[in-house]
């Protein structure tokens, strides 16, 4: 059967005067600019105590970049005055 495609001699994508041949190569991804949240004065978590289990919750967090966000986390500890919770930003573990 002759069929050019088939052919393994010749790459469709080499020129025949010897110019360059198409080389794969895996995408590359720029890193993510992680943002910080506002957190909760030091005084106000220092006797926070872990939860037995993450516990799914709402989060509301203030960014200075881009503003207000109400997301989804986990609660890992609690003191009397805050909650720290385990959240992501596109992909990334942030623990707020």
């Amino acid at each position: 059967m002759d069929d050019p495609f088939l052919e393994r001699g010749h790459s469709p994508t080499s020129s025949p005067t010897g110019g360059r041949a198409y080389t794969w190569s895996p995408p590359q991804h720029p890193d993510v600019t992680l943002y910080t949240p506002a957190q909760a004065p030091e005084v106000d978590r220092v006797d926070a105590v872990e939860l037995e289990q993450p516990m799914p919750v709402w989060v509301e967090l203030d960014y200075a970049e881009i503003g207000h966000l109400k997301t989804h986390g986990f609660a890992i500890a609690a003191a009397e005055r805050a909650v720290l919770v385990d959240t992501s930003w596109q992909g990334r573990l942030q623990k707020v």
